[in-house]
């Protein structure tokens, strides 16, 4: 009887949990970053490989031509999915002596800042990222001032990088 009720009570949890994720409301993007995002839309649209669907929704990629000082590569993913949810990250890219480093700050309510922030190193770039994709919250990181200055200088290379395309 006690497992019947603790197995109920489990089915119960996570039917409340999806149905309060089905009811999410939709993001709003802040004015600051509409204009970009729209510009991002258009680019990735008009450049084979920078445009990514899937069944849950559609993602957006633009690398970037000058990344922080620290690091190697840099680029931005939109993300807008299916249940009116969206989120803009920064992926930061740098070798160091133990692998490939991936640092993923993420702009989850639309607001312009970094709300958070996550770090890995795998061998490769895709094992860095599994990690983070498989762990997220146990490689997630505090948000630092470096990040946040980082943050900011790239959505301004981002919107100097989409107006000079």
């Amino acid at each position: 009887m006690r497992r019947i009720l603790s197995i109920v009570t489990v089915f119960t949890l996570i039917a409340a949990a999806l149905g309060a994720a089905a009811q999410q409301t939709p993001t709003q993007v802040t004015p600051k970053l509409k204009d970009v995002l729209d510009q991002m839309k258009a680019y990735a649209a008009s450049r084979p490989g920078m445009t990514s669907k899937i069944p849950q929704g559609t993602f957006y990629f633009k690398w970037l031509q000058a990344p922080p000082p620290d690091f190697e590569k840099a680029y931005f993913k939109f993300g807008e999915l299916n249940v009116g949810k969206k989120f803009l990250s920064l992926n930061l890219i740098r070798k160091t002596s133990a692998g490939v480093e991936l640092v993923i700050l993420n702009d989850n309510d639309m607001n312009g800042s970094v709300e958070e922030a996550y770090k890995a190193t795998g061998r490769t770039l895709a094992d860095a990222d599994r990690a983070i994709t498989t762990s997220s919250e146990k490689l997630k990181v505090p948000v630092t001032p470096d990040m946040i200055t980082n943050w900011n200088a790239m959505v301004e290379e981002l919107r100097w990088e989409l107006k000079s395309n």
